[in-house]
């Protein structure tokens, strides 16, 4: 299932269970093949909700009911208006345990100290083998179950 945001129509997502898909990954990019790319090789395994640029995201983040159902997020770093890390930092008070990963094509363009602000998981530099990615993502979802076994 992928469920694109819509300011008008707020995903709802709560309680529903596809067969074998138990995770929700939200992809943030300001390019739309880059998420259709992410789409087609994780809606089969997750739920996926995607926004557009980083204001986008924390929009609908912010009127979803239980944005807790997150369990990772995938962001560009360079978008217009609100960057990757910036998203992050923002949703600090939010959604703090949600896993985050950062594209970036530019490999000085997040820093330690940001890292550790935004509670950055994991940095991943485009191009990217999906192979390699997906085993990325694997990894954050087995560090968001850590946590909601220890809370």
């Amino acid at each position: 299932m992928v469920i694109n945001f819509d300011s008008g129509r707020i995903p709802i997502i709560q309680g529903e269970k596809e067969k074998g898909k138990k995770y929700t990954i939200m992809i943030v990019d300001d390019e739309e093949c880059n998420i259709k790319s992410l789409e087609s090789f994780l809606s089969k395994d997750y739920h996926i909700i995607t926004a557009s640029g980083g204001w986008e995201a924390l929009d609908c983040i912010q009127k979803m009911e239980h944005p807790e159902i997150i369990s990772l997020i995938i962001s560009d770093q360079r978008m217009p208006g609100l960057t990757g890390v910036e998203l992050f930092k923002r949703l600090n008070d939010i959604i703090p345990n949600t896993i985050r990963i950062i594209l970036t094509g530019y490999d000085n363009d997040v820093h330690d100290e940001a890292v550790k602000t935004a509670q950055i998981f994991q940095i991943i530099s485009k191009p990217f083998e999906q192979d390699d990615l997906k085993g990325k993502i694997k990894q954050a979802i087995m560090e968001f179950e850590r946590w909601k076994q220890k809370n």
